[in-house]
């Protein structure tokens, strides 16, 4: 078989949510002739995978900055904990005096500053950086015995560690942009110098690489309009959805005396839920939807932020805020909901998240709150409703015509439309081996 050098930094057991696109792309690559040598910073089991015969995973070691503070902190605490209550003891006891306050630790506070100057200033691309020097050697070992190298962003290192393989190999390279690099908004690098070196290093990183992914289509023509070059070695290859993950969820009726609505994932990048439960606050203030008829599941979004927001609404017995639960559990209520609900922000002008793949092929009335952009344009193909996050009057009139519909009868399940099986994982993949191939002929 043919053999595909997979770098992927996040890569299962790491939940991120950047693990599962490479991770699909994995349990599916066998199926069109590629082998496929995994190289991650996570240890991961290709027991795990479907046509685990042609994956092997392999990993080094990673160094984590926020992860070496994050101890140090832990570890800190445990330490002031146990002197405090040593303190009180001895205190109760009228052996100790004076100032037994232990809550600041100078030297914590002193390490994270340091830190966090470490991770902008020095490490370049990212924090991940060092992990480039650390894979370097196998990668090379690896890439001896494939015909591919792939990489996928982010974080950045990965694609330098690809760039610097792919010198070295002189191997077919493609890169997969999951995110944009020098060309996000929200990339913000801490000078000038670093922000040239950033730009320099995406630069080569495009030049070099014979194929280079993105996931959506605008995005695709951005960066061949920024970064020019031929335009066939740029390829939109989207994310989507598993069939096998969720087809046993399909066909579940939601309760017939209680309008649900369900919404997965965490609210991050300016995706502001606030107006969406203003909304239906005022729906039921106003009497258009009964109290007790009304539950909206917020689920893998709780944050103190929101609940505190949902106190001050008195919507308590309305909403239901959920931390994160497993994917099976998530797929079922949202089975057993009327409507899937999108919070999206301005990121959705040119990115296009995985969970709204899901809900389309769930068969999921779609109501998502974002800007103009390639979600809006594919929950409109599938018969959804859109309208700006921020627009609180146009939320609560859509949720209003969504409820009359409801209540009417006419709110029905729509039936997968032909063009969103071209999303299935398999089918994606079956595009990523296309480019494979089409290197190594």
């Amino acid at each position: 078989m043919k053999r595909a050098l997979m770098i992927c930094y996040y890569f299962p057991p790491c939940t991120r949510v950047g693990a599962l696109r490479s991770e699909k792309f994995v349990k599916y690559l066998g199926r069109f002739g590629w082998h496929c040598e995994i190289l991650s910073a996570y240890r991961g089991r290709a027991k795990e995978y479907e046509g685990k015969e042609d994956v092997k995973i392999h990993h080094t070691i990673r160094i984590d900055l926020d992860d070496m503070i994050s101890k140090l902190v832990s570890v800190s605490r445990i330490v002031c904990t146990f002197i405090r209550r040593q303190v009180r003891r001895l205190k109760h006891k009228g052996c100790a005096g004076g100032n037994t306050s232990t809550q600041s630790n100078p030297v914590v506070v002193r390490g994270l500053g340091i830190g966090l100057h470490i991770q902008r200033w020095l490490l370049l691309p990212d924090r991940q950086a060092a992990w480039i020097l650390l894979a370097l050697p196998k990668a090379f070992w690896l890439s001896r015995k494939c015909d591919v190298i792939y990489s996928s962003l982010s974080p950045f290192s990965a694609h330098v560690l690809g760039l610097i393989v792919k010198k070295l190999t002189g191997k077919p390279w493609v890169a997969d942009y999951r995110d944009e690099w020098s060309l996000n908004s929200e990339w913000n690098p801490p000078t000038r110098l670093h922000k040239w070196l950033g730009e320099k290093l995406d630069k080569a990183c495009v030049k070099n690489a014979d194929k280079v992914i993105y996931v959506t289509q605008a995005g695709t023509e951005r960066f061949f309009g920024h970064f020019g070059g031929c335009r066939e070695k740029f390829v939109t290859i989207p994310n989507g959805y598993d069939e096998k993950d969720i087809t046993k969820f399909r066909g579940f009726d939601p309760p017939k005396d209680v309008f649900v609505m369900t919404s997965i994932g965490s609210f991050y990048g300016g995706r502001d839920v606030v107006p969406f439960l203003r909304a239906t606050d005022q729906l039921v203030k106003d009497g258009i939807i009964e109290r007790e008829k009304l539950n909206i599941q917020l689920i893998g979004g709780r944050n103190p932020d929101l609940v505190r927001e949902v106190e001050r609404l008195e919507i308590g017995d309305v909403v239901q805020i959920m931390p994160r639960i497993p994917q099976q559990e998530a797929f079922m209520a949202l089975a057993l909901s009327n409507v899937a609900v999108l919070i999206g922000s301005d990121m959705e002008r040119m990115a296009m998240t995985t969970k709204v793949y899901e809900y389309a092929g769930m068969g999921k009335p779609i109501l998502a709150l974002v800007p103009e952009g390639p979600v809006r344009d594919f929950v409109t193909k599938c018969g959804g409703w859109c309208v700006y996050g921020t627009d609180e009057e146009g939320i609560l009139e859509t949720i209003r015509d969504i409820f009359e519909r409801y209540k009417s009868g006419r709110l029905e399940i729509y039936h997968q439309p032909a063009f969103i099986k071209r999303y299935e994982r398999c089918t994606l993949t079956q595009q990523l081996a296309n480019c494979f191939d089409s290197r190594i002929k």
